[in-house]
């Protein structure tokens, strides 16, 4: 995928609660799934799993990631949907990946902390529908720059 010079390129950033713990087998067949579909819709992206908590950042036509993001509210392994930002963007963070993953233990301490931080300012928004506040902005765009640097194959 290229950085999509797309009037449409948009970016959409979660966080969600797995129901149950998630077993590796299962999560290695969400993202042979998720790689493969969004190979097909042009969407590329990076999911993160720790401590029940699904963190991803999706990037595609705003058409195409409110279709994937209601999907997803409805798949039975998620709970507790939170969209942390929807916004029109220039360019692809992760515009290699169909989806990207690393392990959270893969991460240096000072992206841990963002991830933690994130996953906090996460909680305090569960009852609504979308965070949407400044500092929710601030915090993942400096999480995502920080990621999109990194070796993900």
């Amino acid at each position: 995928m290229t950085g999509a010079q797309d009037s449409d390129l948009h970016r959409l950033t979660y966080l969600s609660s797995s129901c149950d713990a998630m077993p590796a087998d299962e999560l290695d067949a969400i993202l042979d799934s998720s790689r493969r579909n969004n190979s097909r819709h042009g969407i590329t992206g990076l999911l993160m799993y720790h401590d029940m908590q699904f963190f991803q950042t999706l990037e595609g036509s705003r058409h195409e990631l409110e279709e994937l993001y209601a999907r997803i509210v409805r798949d039975r392994r998620h709970s507790q949907c939170l969209r942390l930002e929807f916004r029109p963007v220039a360019d692809r963070y992760f515009a290699d990946w169909s989806m990207a993953y690393r392990s959270f233990g893969e991460f240096a301490p000072a992206d841990k902390q963002n991830f933690l931080d994130l996953t906090r300012l996460g909680r305090r928004y569960r009852g609504g529908e979308e965070s949407g506040d400044l500092r929710t902005g601030i915090l993942i765009g400096s999480f995502l720059s920080g990621l999109r640097d990194l070796d993900f194959a």
